[in-house]
């Protein structure tokens, strides 16, 4: 005599189960790797900015020396449009006659999680020896063309 087969229906809801449990765990998972992923990327681009500040400052200290710098831009103060939200604030330190002077740039934003953040620049500029300020560029004879 022949027995018929049984059909195990509920072993394939097992499977359906088991697998949507781990899809969901893998989504999750992707979903919180990426999530992380955009913030860290945000704060990097405040980096970015909070840096471009900087150098833009240290280049004009660099450009009009470090005497007179303080005609082009205020020892502190906030950024240029687009860089509103950054505020900077300079300090130098004379080492000496014949030495780099000390320079820092240290720029302050809000991050856009509401955290205080900044970033510190540090430079050696070494004095401006022998510039006239303003040199007679004029040849000693008229050139005939």
């Amino acid at each position: 005599m022949v027995r018929p087969a049984r059909h195990r229906g509920g072993f394939l809801l097992v499977d359906v189960l088991v697998g949507t449990v781990l899809i969901g765990i893998a989504l999750g998972g992707i979903l919180a790797v990426s999530t992380r992923a955009l913030s860290m990327q945000r704060e990097a681009g405040e980096l970015r900015q909070a840096g471009m500040v900087a150098d833009e400052i240290m280049s004009t200290i660099h450009a009009y020396g470090l005497e007179s710098y303080t005609k082009v831009i205020r020892p502190s103060g906030s950024g240029s449009e687009p860089f509103e939200r950054f505020s900077y604030e300079v300090s130098t330190r004379t080492r000496g006659a014949g030495e780099a002077d000390e320079v820092r740039v240290v720029v302050s934003w809000q991050s856009a999680t509401g955290q205080p953040r900044s970033f510190v620049l540090d430079a050696l500029i070494a004095p401006r020896l022998g510039d006239e300020p303003d040199p007679n560029r004029r040849p000693p004879e008229t050139i005939e063309r």
